[in-house]
């Protein structure tokens, strides 16, 4: 990278350029070399030496970008985990859920198979305490087939209940 006492004036990395060195601002408290930047985005900046050399790769813009793809991030976390079992049960052979999923050919539209998109289309009628459900059970999981429901009302529609299999005319084994 920069040796500490080359000068960065010129130097390129990532979507910023370094300009001149400039005074300390007053409102910053950390002690050592400022440098103007600018961002291949047209905004200007101050960064300290250190900030440079360990990487700055933007004014910023490039974070704001990546928040705007997510609309929120309240309910990042809780989504995500949401998603990562959605194709876990869906694709992973040896998850506990596969036969009722991925074995029964349940599978992810491809354009939910990145995080950002399912997020994107999942987060407004998010809230918490609810759970993803398929309106029709054996159909995949995908932005037109999902919806939101309370967990307790998903534990009625799975296959094994006995609301499911009335109202779907299950034939119990042992009826004639």
């Amino acid at each position: 990278m920069y040796k500490i006492k080359d000068s960065l004036t010129g130097q390129s990395q990532f979507n910023i350029t370094i300009g001149k060195r400039v005074p300390k601002p007053n409102h910053l408290k950390m002690n050592g070399s400022y440098w103007q930047y600018m961002c291949k985005c047209g905004n200007s900046g101050i960064a300290h030496r250190t900030t440079i050399i360990r990487g700055l790769q933007s004014c910023g813009c490039i974070g704001k970008q990546k928040l705007h793809k997510t609309k929120s991030t309240k309910h990042y976390r809780r989504l995500y985990h949401v998603w990562h079992a959605m194709k876990k049960r869906c694709y992973r052979k040896k998850d506990r859920d596969y036969s009722s999923y991925g074995g029964r050919g349940i599978c992810i539209s491809d354009n939910w198979m990145e995080f950002a998109n399912f997020y994107n289309d999942m987060i407004d009628t998010y809230e918490p305490g609810l759970s993803v459900e398929r309106i029709d059970v054996d159909d995949n999981y995908c932005v037109s087939n999902c919806i939101w429901i309370p967990l307790r009302a998903q534990a009625k529609n799975r296959r094994s209940s006995l609301a499911y299999r009335l109202s779907t005319g299950y034939q119990w084994p042992h009826a004639k």
